[in-house]
């Protein structure tokens, strides 16, 4: 082999020992992970309310929450969350701590109340330099002591794929036609057609699951009065699926 071949062929291994000490050290100066994707918007939390007595605290709490442009809680940072009537069909005034500092990306409103009766109330939540949210709309009902005369549920008929989840409302009434806060029980005539899925509001929403072909009777109850609703359900699934979906 000649000196020159001896020379060119230092000179390749040289010069590929410098690209594998480059990359070497381009990777070693890029361990640190991107930083996360910073905060674009706000949402309510999923367990909003839906029927509340006028004057009394809105049950759940209201809760917003402070996320990424790809959905996600952004846990870092403070952000003061402001919080108003959106929708106001009743002229109501809303009371209680209505700015609040989220902790870990999520803020607490655990003492707001709106003092006038209506049907359609709406929150709306702000933040400087973020899209705001609006909640799912709710009732302010009479805080009347007397006695539940009726109950409503609606929708009182509905169709659904097995599978899926099904939300109806049971509204509470007196005997003079005010809307009350009462608590409420659900039942299903046929649970493995229809099953209860959630009613941890105690007020008014029940949540359920088709599971297969048929038809039950929904049954919500408020100090021994009930109303009632249908659901219809087509094909075969499970509880996970409603939950998890398949």
């Amino acid at each position: 082999m000649s000196s020159q071949t001896v020379r060119m062929t230092r000179l390749v291994i040289v010069g590929l020992v410098s690209l594998v000490f480059l990359a070497r050290c381009g990777r070693s100066g890029s361990t640190s992970p991107p930083p996360p994707p910073a905060a674009s918007k706000l949402a309510f939390g999923w367990n909003q309310p839906s029927i509340t007595a006028a004057g009394h605290a809105i049950t759940p709490a209201v809760s917003v929450w402070v996320l990424n442009a790809q959905g996600y809680t952004v846990t870092s940072g403070s952000v003061s969350i402001t919080v108003a009537i959106g929708t106001n069909p009743a002229g109501g005034t809303l009371s209680g701590t209505t700015t609040v500092a989220a902790v870990g990306g999520v803020a607490i409103f655990s003492n707001l109340s709106i003092d006038t009766p209506g049907l359609g109330y709406t929150l709306t939540a702000y933040a400087d330099g973020l899209n705001s949210a609006t909640s799912t709309a709710f009732t302010v009902a009479s805080n009347s002591t007397a006695p539940v005369a009726t109950v409503t549920v609606t929708p009182a008929y509905t169709d659904v794929e097995a599978g899926t989840q099904v939300t109806l409302t049971a509204t509470t009434f007196d005997a003079a036609g005010n809307m009350l806060a009462r608590t409420v029980t659900w039942a299903s005539s046929d649970p493995r057609v229809m099953a209860l899925l959630y009613s941890s509001d105690s007020y008014s929403s029940g949540t359920l699951c088709g599971l297969t072909d048929g038809s039950a009777t929904i049954t919500a109850t408020s100090e021994g009065k009930s109303g009632t609703a249908v659901v219809t359900v087509g094909g075969h699934s499970s509880i996970e699926c409603c939950e998890f979906g398949c």
